[in-house]
């Protein structure tokens, strides 16, 4: 049988091409590889036969009752790659009042990362993170996991600053290691924790005290950014009316040379996002598409941001924008793709599709509808 490190891999269906995102599923020319909740199968194939070579729970060992699924697949050259979700138990009653009153039973959350050999499956190394798993990528050799930590706890004595164990070995980032940006809320740590593949795996991480969750995550060859709309309530009129509005947050990181991360900028939006694919970045230029409202007040906005910098560092500017002619009336955007031309499925009892010329960065131009 062929060296499975020499065979070609399966492409996921990925948004950008270069940035590999997470499946159950991979297969080369000579295995297929699958994780199914807390187990993970590798199947031989040769000669139009296919054996079970592997078939284990990789759960990561845990003092504390509780269960773990994993949900992203990689290869490497030398590596295979399974990143899940494992939550530990806890709860505030004791004995066997736990079992008549299992709503007071909590989960800790921690995102868990297992590196095997390719060839051997071997465990190579074992990497956890505290925190909830948002999303991955692996761009070349670099896998990055994004996730998030909570500085909200129920315990007397927490130290709200998260986790990393490598191998078991239990360390915490210095508070000084903490970034925070003015005018984010502090909910939560998001965590960027990049693994260098390259050869012997090494862990390091980028952590922010901000949001509680970015609702929507880009990542390119360029950077990563992070998406987040939150409502409000603002009251207005000499009535003091109380009405909800939205405000949306952009924060953008670049990769460096090494493929470490740079602060690249914190821009504004109005509406909400509903995947990855509303947004993209294009020589240097971030589009982004918005829906907000509902009815007769549904406003539908394409907006363009350029990073610039100033004596405080980098932001995003808004360079262009359009808030009118995307979407009749009452219509909401329901579907983005930024291949050529951007294409905008818009809806409300029929599906009109709108075609943007963004040609000029500056003076976006809608072509057809």
């Amino acid at each position: 049988m062929a060296d499975s490190n020499e065979a070609e891999v399966s492409s996921t269906n990925v948004q950008i091409d270069g940035v590999d995102e997470g499946d159950i599923i991979k297969v080369d020319a000579n295995r297929i590889y699958r994780i199914d909740g807390e187990r993970f199968y590798v199947v031989a194939i040769e000669n139009g036969q296919m054996e079970i070579i592997y078939a284990e729970t990789i759960q990561t060992v845990s003092e504390n009752e509780g269960f773990a699924y994993f949900s992203d697949l990689y290869l490497t050259d030398q590596y295979v790659v399974v990143i899940g979700q494992r939550y530990d138990f806890y709860s505030s009653i004791e004995g066997d009042e736990v079992r008549i009153f299992p709503i007071f039973r909590f989960g800790t959350p921690f995102t868990l990362i297992k590196v095997f050999d390719r060839d051997t499956l071997a465990v190579v190394d074992e990497f956890e993170v505290s925190g909830s798993l948002n999303t991955s990528r692996l761009i070349d050799d670099q896998l990055y996991v994004l996730s998030y930590h909570s500085i909200y706890s129920l315990e007397d004595e927490f130290d709200p600053r998260p986790v990393f164990r490598i191998n078991g070995e239990e360390t915490t980032p210095d508070y000084e290691d903490i970034k925070y940006i003015d005018n984010v809320p502090a909910e939560a740590f998001t965590i960027i924790t990049q693994v260098d593949l390259s050869s012997a795996p090494t862990l390091s991480s980028d952590i922010l005290l901000g949001s509680m969750g970015w609702g929507q995550v880009y990542i390119n060859l360029d950077g990563i950014w992070f998406a987040e709309t939150r409502w409000m309530a603002v009251t207005n009129g000499i009535f003091n009316q109380e009405e909800w509005r939205s405000e949306g947050q952009l924060i953008s990181y670049s990769f460096n040379e090494d493929g470490s991360l740079s602060f690249g900028g914190l821009g504004t939006y109005q509406g909400t996002i509903q995947n990855q694919f509303w947004m993209d970045e294009f020589e240097g230029f971030f589009r982004i598409v918005t829906t907000e409202g509902w009815g007769d007040d549904v406003i539908n906005r394409l907006y363009i941001f350029e990073r610039q910098s100033n004596e405080d560092g980098f932001y995003l500017e808004a360079i262009s924008m359009i808030d009118e002619g995307l979407g009749k009336p009452r219509e909401t955007v329901r579907s983005v793709r930024f291949q050529g031309p951007l294409t905008v499925v818009t809806f409300e009892m029929t599906d009109p599709l709108y075609t943007i010329d963004l040609t000029d960065p500056f003076n976006p131009v809608i072509r057809a509808v």
